[in-house]
């Protein structure tokens, strides 16, 4: 039973890593420009 929450919080956590590195990339781009 523990894995199942486990899963559910390891994906919030993909999508909060993954829109930090959105952003990340974005300043990068600004910076190249």
């Amino acid at each position: 039973m523990e894995r199942r929450p486990s899963v559910f919080w390891l994906q919030i956590e993909e999508a909060f890593r993954s829109s930090s590195n959105g952003r990340k990339i974005s300043i990068d781009q600004k910076k190249e420009d």
